[in-house]
């Protein structure tokens, strides 16, 4: 019996233990990025990004990845417990595919050019908690953190820390030299985040270059160039699609 109560005693000091390192990681990068006061108050942000994308995904007999170039917004706005977030995307190859996508706190909308709106499927309570601001949302709307263990990212060590967020699980993996979230992926790794060149923005630290890629290679590069926070930013504009988006110009 006393071998049993020692087994459970160990298992118990074990997951506090563990719990503990993923909430002291998290607490770490927090305050990297600029406190989590100071993310908590920012209020919105417009970012304008050069991306370069896949406009094709390989079949099973071609491996090869074409890409097209063009401008990617993100407008996002904290609007009580929720984000308002509208993306747009310009395609210079083939301008006639610009679509806009938006998160009004109650639907989820997605619009192509010259083409009605049209009325997403998700579910709106996952999508107010993942449509953010900044990654550290990520973390300040989060159901559980689980601490994973420690590998190397590139030749740098980063302590992974699983986050569950409803019923989505990500593995987070921050740089224990800077604390800087580097990489994150589902659990079933079939896309993965690189977060990388973080510069200072009015005292928060933001990743500049974000590059996703699955097994078939690169398929998103996002390069940050021009970011403004604290805007203030109309509720219309997430409620009312206005064509393809372009007012942001």
């Amino acid at each position: 019996m006393r071998r049993i109560i020692l087994t459970v005693l160990s298992l118990l000091v074990s997951v506090v233990a563990e719990s503990q390192t993923a909430d002291t990681i998290i607490n770490k990068y927090l305050k990297a990025v600029g406190t989590k006061e100071r993310w908590i108050q920012l209020k919105s942000t417009v970012n304008k990004y050069e991306t370069k994308r896949a406009n094709r995904i390989p079949d099973i007999n071609q491996s090869t990845l074409n890409y097209n170039s063009g401008l990617f917004f993100k407008v996002a706005k904290r609007e009580g417990s929720v984000n308002l977030v509208r993306y747009v995307s310009v395609q210079e190859n083939h301008p006639q595919d610009t679509s806009t996508s938006t998160f009004t706190g109650t639907d989820y909308w997605l619009q192509f050019r010259n083409e009605e709106p049209v009325r997403q499927m998700f579910d709106l309570s996952e999508v107010a908690r993942n449509s953010i601001l900044g990654h550290p949302d990520r973390f300040l709307n989060a159901d559980n953190f689980e601490y994973i263990g420690v590998r190397e990212i590139d030749g740098v060590p980063c302590d992974i820390v699983r986050i569950k967020t409803g019923n989505m699980e990500t593995d987070y993996y921050f740089d224990t030299r800077t604390n800087y979230l580097v990489l994150y992926h589902g659990k079933d790794k079939s896309m993965r985040t690189q977060l990388k060149d973080y510069r200072d923005v009015n005292g928060l630290k933001i990743p500049f270059t974000e590059e996703m890629s699955n097994e078939f290679g690169l398929i998103n590069l996002n390069q940050l160039v021009d970011i403004k926070i604290d805007l203030t930013i109309d509720n219309e504009y997430f409620y009312k699609l206005i064509g393809d988006g372009l007012i942001l110009k």
